[in-house]
């Protein structure tokens, strides 16, 4: 019976990363009811299921079913596994980042406050955990344009990094990209083009041309490129992410319609407002098509397309 669960669990993950949501959820439920009929409502076995369920529901933009989820996740972990261990950090990391995704940053600084408590007492501020729990700080408070906090948390996280990893890892070039990004937010350009080509040929060597990592690296440099007035540059970034995501994913994908939407801004800032409209229409039936209409991402597609057309 275990390993019937176990197997829908799987299916229900594989659905998820295929985009195909409603089948993985399918499973997932089935999974979750087998396991309330047979297992107490405290089970670490429940726990795995509804923390999959949290990610699925957080993909779908059913946000207040993802957080009922994942404090549950927190509770049973709480209670068999205790606050230090990496399963419940693990669990808390997820909320938190939801919390962020949502703008709640009150609770989203929460959630990451106690992350670093709890990793630094568990692994020392020396560990690689510790500084993605500096890293999740970072990202909250570049979202909340506190840039000097952003840069200087996330330099931090990068030190340990490179001292504990090395600094041709693929975790380092991560918190690389990152520091880039903010940089590229904080409009300090000079500062982001020395990062990002570092981070791109970690990734490059250690992961390939072909890999998402490399390829959303790519697409910052892009963005950035974009900022400048570099548009050739820019495009010919945009168009080679775009290439290779259709490729790997097709169309009927967010991957692939994130990368129109980033072409259409590209467009705008050029003013090649037709251009600019055709992708955005282009990734928003995609998005409407995989994610259902009421979803986050769809409504920031049309709110570029409502300032486009004013």
């Amino acid at each position: 019976d275990s390993q019937y669960i176990n197997c829908l669990n799987e299916m229900g993950l594989l659905y998820k990363d295929m985009q195909q949501y409603k089948k993985a959820e399918s499973y997932l439920i089935e999974a979750q009811k087998l396991q309330l009929a047979s297992l107490s409502q405290d089970h670490p076995n429940l726990a795995n299921t509804l923390n999959n369920l949290g990610i699925l529901y957080k993909n779908m933009g059913r946000y207040e079913e993802a957080i009922h989820c994942y404090n549950e996740v927190l509770r049973i972990r709480e209670i068999h596994l205790g606050k230090l261990h990496i399963l419940y950090t693990s669990s808390l990391t997820n909320l938190a980042n939801l919390y962020l995704d949502l703008a709640n940053y009150p609770l989203a600084e929460s959630c990451f406050l106690e992350l670093i408590r709890l990793r630094g007492k568990a692994y020392g501020p020396n560990h690689p955990y510790y500084a993605t729990s500096l890293e999740g700080l970072a990202q909250l408070y570049k979202a909340m344009g506190i840039y000097k906090k952003a840069i200087a948390y996330s330099i931090e996280a990068n030190k340990i990094r490179e001292s504990s990893l090395g600094s041709y890892h693929i975790v380092y070039a991560g918190g690389l990209s990152n520091l880039a990004q903010t940089y590229t937010e904080a409009r300090m350009y000079d500062e982001a083009l020395l990062l990002y080509p570092r981070a791109l040929s970690i990734y490059k060597a250690t992961l390939g041309k072909d890999h998402l990592k490399y390829l959303d690296c790519l697409n910052r440099i892009a963005i950035l490129y974009t900022y400048r007035g570099n548009y050739s540059k820019a495009r010919s970034y945009f168009e080679e992410v775009l290439t290779s995501r259709e490729s790997h994913f097709g169309r009927q994908n967010t991957q692939y319609a994130e990368g129109l939407a980033n072409l259409a801004f590209l467009y705008n800032e050029m003013g090649l407002c037709d251009s600019s409209e055709f992708n955005l229409q282009e990734s928003l039936k995609i998005l409407q098509s995989v994610l259902g209409s009421k979803h986050y991402k769809c409504a920031q597609i049309m709110d570029k397309l409502a300032v486009l057309y004013k």
